[in-house]
């Protein structure tokens, strides 16, 4: 009957090929660079959407119309009247982020611009409505959130990793909306 322990000899090569193995991926991982951790300060800069006016009027359309496909032809036009109403519902050209400390300051377009304190809201009137701004760095993320009587909407921006673009993520979300409006729109660094 066969003996069932291997012998010295036997485990051997198996035992060469595992520490050879571990030392190539230690070695790989090693010769890889890292990933620079994204900052607040990295936002800082000035952009510019990355398409045409059109292309993003187009996009945030079909964000808008796949949000209303669940409401009647009547109410779907009156919430779109009311959404195209809102000031913060115009396609954004440009973004302009300036930090300074934990002071974020955001401006969208031809809006006026924004400064909070990291995480800490402010209470601003833009064309007669009162509301809640808030912007909050987390996770290498940039966050705007607008919450008023009609709604919220939340901008969550993200870099490349090369630093030149920006994505921002937009979420529009309100009591009259069966679900939010998303889309995302791109901008590159001037």
């Amino acid at each position: 009957m066969e003996s069932m322990t291997q012998s010295p000899t036997t485990r051997r090569p198996f035992a060469g090929w595992l520490v050879g193995a571990a030392a190539l991926s230690l070695a790989v991982s090693f010769s890889q660079p890292a990933q620079a951790e994204v900052t607040l300060q990295n936002y800082a800069g000035n952009y510019t959407y990355a398409g045409t006016e059109a292309q993003g009027k187009a996009v945030m359309d079909k964000a808008m119309d796949e949000a209303l496909s669940q409401l009647n032809t009547v109410m779907k036009l009156m919430v779109k009247k009311l959404l195209d109403a809102r000031p913060n519902n115009r396609f954004i050209d440009k973004v302009m982020i300036g930090v300074a400390g934990d002071t974020i300051e955001i401006k969208m377009g031809d809006l006026d611009a924004v400064k909070t304190k990291n995480g800490k809201p402010v209470t601003m009137t833009r064309e007669g409505r009162t509301g809640q701004v808030t912007h909050s760095f987390k996770g290498g993320k940039l966050m705007q959130t607008v919450a008023g009587e009609g709604g919220k909407i939340v901008n969550v921006m993200t870099l490349s990793s090369d630093g030149k673009t920006l994505h921002r993520d937009v979420t529009i979300s309100s009591d009259r909306l069966q679900k939010p409006i998303k889309y995302r729109l791109s901008y590159t660094r001037k």
